[in-house]
């Protein structure tokens, strides 16, 4: 007799490195992120979601992670047993990951157009709040149109755009 059980979820934690948005806004605006993922062996992870600042990883990519030590003001139990710490990539997915974050207000209309354009060649993304955008692109979407399209949006001043990761940057 055989029980299947759904995949245990977790929260796997990235630490991120400071830089900046066209060279003039400090980026990311946090520390840290912490993404859903499903535990798919002894210290490894399926990643859930779509980055919205964390590097180097995308969507379903199969992480190691590592159990964390609590800092000293933190106990164990306020973590959680599904808590777990990025450590490395072991077997990416083909997805890649973009940003793209509204200069202001007064470009929204024509970033949401922008948008629309790359979902019509079937990214799909998550948002964080009124102004930043997690882009998944998905294997089988052309990666280079979808930056052509998001490229001429900042050159056009609608957007930043922030790399996670590309499918041709990594082998």
């Amino acid at each position: 007799m055989s029980s299947t059980y759904p995949p245990l979820k977790c929260k796997v934690r990235f630490t991120l490195e400071k830089g900046t948005l066209d060279e003039q806004i400090p980026w990311p605006p946090c520390k840290d992120e912490s993404l859903w993922g499903e535990l798919t062996g002894p210290g490894t992870a399926r990643l859930l979601n779509v980055p919205f600042y964390a590097k180097g990883v995308s969507y379903l990519d199969e992480v190691n992670i590592t159990d964390p030590m609590p800092p000293h003001s933190m106990s164990r139990d306020d973590i959680g047993p599904n808590f777990f710490c990025f450590e490395s990539v072991s077997k990416r997915s083909g997805h890649a990951t973009v940003r793209a974050i509204l200069r202001s207000e007064n470009h929204r209309q024509a970033a949401e157009e922008t948008i629309s354009q790359i979902e019509r060649l079937g990214c799909r993304w998550e948002s964080a709040d009124q102004g930043l955008l997690s882009i998944d692109i998905p294997p089988e979407v052309d990666e280079r149109r979808v930056m052509q399209i998001l490229e001429t949006s900042a050159f056009e001043g609608q957007i930043y755009v922030d790399v996670g990761v590309l499918r041709n940057e990594v082998s």
